[in-house]
């Protein structure tokens, strides 16, 4: 992938490490959290991480094919920062449920959440103006 800069391919790394840790850590999710309100925060997370994980691979290749290589790309850095947010304390509170409701890390989710749909809309907006400017 010599078309990717740098960082791209760092995102790309990323996106694909998402999605090969959401399979392995569904199955402990599914095999090793007893409490079924626990599991199912649990699967929310997995969901998310190898969404956003598989979104952060689409996007980091569409800015390559479509955008300008040389373009921060803040879409892709805020999906992963909302991904480590949201997915990654739904996980933290699937483990150890007081530990996330008694600490700020109660709003790390609706962060993450809002920095997810964020995201999504920038880069939209991105691919837009670029499609405008051909």
């Amino acid at each position: 992938m010599h078309w990717l800069n740098k960082e791209n391919r760092g995102w790309v790394a990323f996106g694909l490490a998402a999605v090969a840790a959401s399979i392995a850590l569904a199955a402990y999710g599914r095999h090793g959290i007893e409490d079924t309100i626990l599991q199912n925060r649990w699967s929310i997370a997995m969901e998310y991480l190898r969404d956003m994980g598989l979104g952060i691979l689409i996007l980091s290749l569409m800015r390559s094919a479509w955008l300008r290589p040389e373009s921060v790309p803040w879409p892709e850095r805020m999906l992963g920062v909302g991904t480590l947010l949201f997915s990654g304390v739904l996980m933290l509170e699937s483990m150890s449920p007081n530990v996330a409701e008694q600490s700020l890390l109660r709003f790390a989710p609706p962060l993450g959440g809002m920095l997810l749909i964020i995201s999504w809309l920038w880069f939209l907006l991105a691919f837009v103006q670029s499609q405008r400017s051909e």
